[in-house]
């Protein structure tokens, strides 16, 4: 194991490009899995006859921070997908306007 790599940036490898994701679909797939456990929640509920709360926020919650990511990913679909084109690098840009810690 090298450890100079870790004290001297200039003889780090560079990192593998980003992946190209539809996230679009990873979301409609994670939706999809919450509606299944919402659904498979309220008939458990209705044959026990009371109603499984604490199982519920959950699946309800899955599905509130579902669609307000396919909000997100409706909003910034354009920049990820650059970023994974390789056409926009601005990691050099964002590191610059960091306030340094001198």
């Amino acid at each position: 194991m090298k450890i100079a790599p870790i004290f001297d940036p200039e003889k780090r490898r560079e990192g593998p490009k980003p992946a190209q994701v539809d996230l679009k679909r990873v979301f409609n797939l994670g939706l999809l899995v919450w509606c299944i456990a919402t659904v498979i929640v309220l008939l458990c509920s209705y044959f026990k006859g009371a109603l499984l709360l604490t199982s519920l926020d959950v699946c309800l919650s899955g599905l509130l921070i579902g669609f307000m990511l396919l909000i997100w990913e409706h909003f910034n679909r354009s920049h990820y997908m650059k970023l994974a084109n390789g056409s926009e690098d601005n990691s050099a840009e964002y590191s610059s306007s960091l306030p340094s810690s001198q």
